[in-house]
């Protein structure tokens, strides 16, 4: 994957977050960790977020509908978790869908940016369960 792929992409998800949620990208920096999955940290009109753009080889989310509602559960829960007061990144819906799709096709999730530590290990407890706008979760650990 070249750097100007990756760029071409970087610009057409600004403007699908222009268009869609009326958020002007200012700068995006590529957050070059884990494997072919491509990440952004973006400063927008807004704030700073994050964007991951989901990798057809490594997720097959067009072709397999089973992973797509898995992801779309993970990052359903991600956004409870921040409504219900944990400091968790809260990835941004579009009526309660949070994986976005460009024009072209790329997919991906956006999500408020929050600074992390490296190499911190924190214990979580028990979590009882929850229900934000329409996502309902019984209790789980993480």
């Amino acid at each position: 994957m070249t750097y100007e792929r990756k760029e071409s992409w970087a610009e057409e998800i600004a403007a699908h977050l222009k268009e869609r949620f009326g958020l002007y990208v200012r700068d995006a920096v590529l957050v070059d960790k884990g494997w072919l999955n491509v990440k952004w940290k973006m400063e927008t009109d807004q704030g700073l977020i994050f964007v991951k753009y989901y990798h057809p080889e490594r997720y097959k989310l067009h072709t397999h509908p089973d992973r797509r509602r898995a992801v779309e559960k993970t990052l359903q829960l991600q956004y409870g978790l921040n409504k219900a007061g944990i400091p968790y990144p809260s990835p941004i819906h579009d009526n309660l869908k949070f994986i976005h799709e460009t024009r072209s096709g790329l997919l991906l999730t956006v999500q408020n940016w929050v600074d992390g530590l490296e190499d911190r290990g924190v214990e979580v407890g028990e979590i009882g369960g929850f229900t934000v706008e329409g996502c309902q979760s019984s209790t789980f650990m993480i």
